[in-house]
């Protein structure tokens, strides 16, 4: 009920509930109470890909292509990667990603100035950028006049600036992908683009009895547990959060490490 529909809030284990939601109803436990259910604490690595229609994003000369899009996630970011797949003959333009107030430069006017003081003479890119890209130096691959080979991936190549300088930013939020151009070019298209994010893993401390994630375990937890006893996954009324031993039923072993942590 917080104004915001449920498909566009982050569901991390994609059960069709909001992690909010699963975490408010005990269905998920959230121990280190970061807003992320526990099962979902750990790295893992996500493709986010924005395609377009046809001749929907020609990029123009002189002139600065913006595409925006909403990523929905939860957690920090460890890592992130990104491909992007353009046609633009010269390769006189910058292209920069903006997340959370940060900007990173991924290619800055490659290849310029030339003997014809444009930039590299390219059919345009899809390429993957990573700080580790074996290939090296986007900027340092290109060549001038006549060869309209475009740049594709494998291998990887690093970016003009690091991308590391997202990491630790929240996931979640909108993505910025920029094309400034500096020339004319006689084909120029942006086609798609994607993120490869890895969200970095959260220490999960030991609450076990605190079904109800509020930091202790009280007859609140002990409530939550008895409604639960008895039941097992896939039953109605089964909480996951009560299941301290993972096994999948609400039994005597759960309750006895609820008594003993009663209190504290």
């Amino acid at each position: 009920a917080d104004g915001i529909p449920d498909a566009c809030e982050p569901d991390c284990n994609q059960n069709g509930v909001p992690d909010a939601c699963d975490i408010a109803a005990g269905t998920s436990r959230d121990c280190n109470q970061n807003g992320i259910p526990d099962e979902c604490d750990g790295a893992s690595t996500t493709t986010y890909t924005f395609s377009y229609p046809a001749l929907s994003t020609p990029i123009f000369p002189m002139t600065t292509l913006s595409r925006t899009e909403i990523v929905h996630g939860s957690g920090a970011i460890a890592d992130v990667n990104v491909r992007v797949h353009d046609d633009y003959r010269v390769g006189d333009v910058a292209i920069r990603l903006r997340h959370a107030g940060v900007t990173v430069t991924l290619t800055d006017r490659a290849g310029y100035p030339s003997q014809y003081g444009i930039g590299f003479s390219e059919l345009g890119y899809n390429v993957i950028l990573d700080d580790e890209g074996t290939g090296g130096f986007i900027e340092n691959h290109g060549s001038y006049g006549g060869n309209f080979d475009p740049i594709v991936s494998p291998p990887s190549y690093r970016p003009n600036s690091p991308l590391n300088a997202l990491d630790g930013l929240s996931i979640s939020g909108e993505w910025t992908l920029e094309i400034e151009t500096f020339s004319s070019s006689p084909i120029a298209m942006l086609y798609d683009w994607s993120l490869t994010i890895t969200k970095a893993a959260v220490a999960v401390g030991s609450c076990a009895g605190d079904i109800d994630g509020d930091g202790d375990v009280d007859l609140s937890d002990l409530a939550h547990l008895l409604s639960s006893f008895g039941l097992c996954s896939g039953q109605a009324g089964y909480l996951a959060a009560a299941d301290f031993d993972g096994n999948g039923c609400v039994e005597l072993s759960d309750l006895a490490v609820l008594l003993a942590n009663f209190g504290t």
